[in-house]
C-alpha cells in the first residue's frame, strides 16, 4: 500500500463547532462543519471544541468524533475571556492525548496549542489561517484585543509546517508579519451548492439584504445610514439585516430612534433554509465589513442568483473576480446610497447575465472541490512524515 493510499489521522483544534448545519455563526464554523464532514468520508477526523449549551461533550456529527471540553459558554468574539482561557488550557490537554498525523489549529485561539500539541504527539503542524488583524485587535478586539495581539504575534514566530491561508490577501499579510519561515499555501473557503437553487427564483423589489454579525468592523450602521437615505429616494427600498451578536440592541434602538421600523427588519438565529431563501429573494445583498479575510456570504449570495453591493476593498475583488458586483467607497455611506448608481448597476445590462455570471462563479467554490484540495495538500505533508529516513 503506498503512502497516498494510507487514510490520514486529522485532528483540528477549533473554539466552535456548530451542533448542525442551523447552528453555524460565521465563515469558521462553515468551513469546519463542511471540511471535516467530507473529509470523514474517508480519513479518521477529531475535532477538539468547546463546550456550548446544550451539546453533547463526545458526539459523532457526520462521521467527525467531536469533543467539547472546557466550561460551558456561548458563542462570542470577544468576550468570556477567562471561560476561553479555561478551554485552551482543556483543549491542550485533551490534544496530547490523541493520536494524529496533522494537528491543524483553525482559530487564532488556538493556533499555538495545535502547534505545541503537534509537537507533543510528534505530528505535522498547520495553521488555517482566516485573517491577520495586526493592530487592529486595539480598535476590534474589545477587552480580548491585547490577548489577541500577542496571540496572532506568537502564532506568525512559530515554525509550522504549514500555514494555510484563505485568500491571497490573507497570504501576503502572513508573509510580510510572519517571523519564522513557513511554507504558505492558499486555500479558500467554499460554499455547499446542494443548499442553493439551481435557478433564479423571483426578486423581491427594493429588498436589500445585509448579514453577518452585531459588531463594529462589519458596521451594520453604514449600512442602515445608507437604507435610510435610498428608502427616502425610493419608497419601495426595505431592508432585512441577518445576524446577531453585542449591537444587536444598540441597531434595535438606532432603528426605533430613527423611524426605520417600516424599513428594516432584524432576523436572528435565521434556520439554514430560511436564510438561503431570504438571500434568494433579494434584489441586491450588501455588505459592508472592512475587516474580512474571506467573506462566504459574498459567494452565497452570488450563488442564488443575487448581485452583491461590496466595498472596494483587494479581499472582495480577488473573492468576486468581479463577477456580479459593484464595488462601493469603502467610507463614503453617500455612495452606498447613490439610488442612480444601484439603479444603473442593474439596468447597465439585462439583470439575469449579471446573475448568470455571479451564479458561474461561485460554483467554483464548491466545497467538495475545497475539501479535496484540502486533502490532497495535507497528504502531501503527511507522505513527507512517513518518508524513510
Amino acid at each position: 500500500v503506498t503512502t497516498t493510499q494510507i487514510p490520514m489521522t486529522l485532528l483540528f483544534l477549533t473554539e466552535f463547532f456548530p451542533a448542525s448545519a442551523d447552528a453555524i455563526t460565521g465563515g469558521i464554523e462553515a468551513r469546519m462543519w463542511y471540511v471535516t464532514r467530507l473529509l470523514a468520508e474517508k480519513h479518521e477526523v477529531t475535532v477538539i471544541a468547546s463546550h456550548q449549551p446544550e451539546t453533547e461533550r463526545e458526539e459523532i456529527i457526520n462521521r467527525v468524533r467531536v469533543l467539547r471540553v472546557g466550561p460551558t459558554y456561548t458563542y462570542t468574539s470577544t468576550g468570556n475571556l477567562f471561560a476561553r482561557l479555561r478551554f485552551v488550557i482543556a483543549a491542550w490537554k485533551k490534544g496530547r492525548r490523541q493520536s494524529s498525523d496533522i494537528v491543524e489549529g483553525s482559530t487564532f485561539l488556538t493556533h499555538p496549542i495545535a502547534f505545541f500539541v503537534a509537537q507533543h504527539i510528534g505530528a505535522k503542524s498547520a495553521a488555517w489561517v482566516a485573517d491577520v488583524w495586526g493592530w487592529k485587535w486595539l480598535s476590534y478586539g474589545g477587552p480580548f484585543g491585547l490577548l489577541g495581539l500577542f496571540i496572532e504575534q506568537l502564532t506568525l514566530s512559530l515554525p509550522w509546517d504549514v500555514m494555510v491561508c484563505i485568500s491571497q490577501v490573507v497570504a501576503q499579510k502572513v508573509k510580510t508579519e510572519s517571523i519564522g519561515k513557513n511554507k504558505v499555501m492558499i486555500i479558500p473557503c467554499g460554499i455547499d451548492l446542494a443548499e442553493f437553487p439551481s435557478k433564479p427564483r423571483k426578486k423581491e423589489r427594493g429588498l436589500l439584504v445585509w448579514s453577518g454579525r452585531f459588531v463594529e468592523y462589519k458596521r451594520p450602521f453604514f449600512f442602515l445610514d445608507a437604507v435610510k437615505q435610498l428608502s427616502w429616494k425610493d419608497p419601495k427600498i426595505h431592508a432585512v439585516m441577518i445576524g446577531h451578536g453585542p449591537l444587536l440592541l444598540k441597531v434595535q434602538d438606532y432603528i426605533k430612534k430613527e423611524g426605520l421600523f417600516d424599513v428594516v427588519e432584524i432576523k436572528s438565529n435565521l434556520p439554514r433554509k430560511m436564510f438561503v431563501d431570504t438571500l434568494a429573494r433579494a434584489q441586491l445583498f450588501v455588505q459592508t465589513s472592512v475587516v474580512e479575510g474571506f467573506g462566504i456570504v459574498v459567494l452565497e449570495a452570488l450563488a442564488v442568483y443575487t448581485p452583491v453591493v461590496v466595498p472596494d476593498l483587494p479581499i472582495y475583488r480577488e473573492v468576486t473576480a468581479g463577477k456580479g458586483v459593484m464595488f462601493i467607497k469603502a467610507n463614503d455611506v453617500n455612495d452606498l446610497a447613490d439610488a442612480e448608481k444601484i439603479g444603473w448597476f442593474l439596468g447597465k445590462r439585462n439583470v439575469r447575465d449579471l446573475q448568470r455570471e455571479g451564479r458561474k462563479h461561485a460554483e467554483t467554490y464548491d466545497w467538495r472541490i475545497i475539501a479535496k484540495e484540502t486533502r490532497d495538500k495535507y497528504r502531501a505533508i503527511v507522505r513527507l512524515l512517513h518518508r524513510p529516513m
